[in-house]
């Protein structure tokens, strides 16, 4: 139980400010288009 304890705290310690709902704020998912190739295109279903 220890290790889980662990693993809850270095989680909510690394929490990122992006929001969970990928449609509240669709500029920060899915495609960037100006990033430079192969990294502007999907890959993946």
């Amino acid at each position: 139980m220890k290790q889980f304890n662990e693993a809850i705290t270095f989680s909510q310690s690394h929490e990122i400010p992006w929001p969970r709902d990928p449609a509240a704020d669709p500029a920060r998912w899915g495609v960037h288009h100006a990033d430079p190739p192969p990294f502007n295109r999907l890959r993946g279903p």
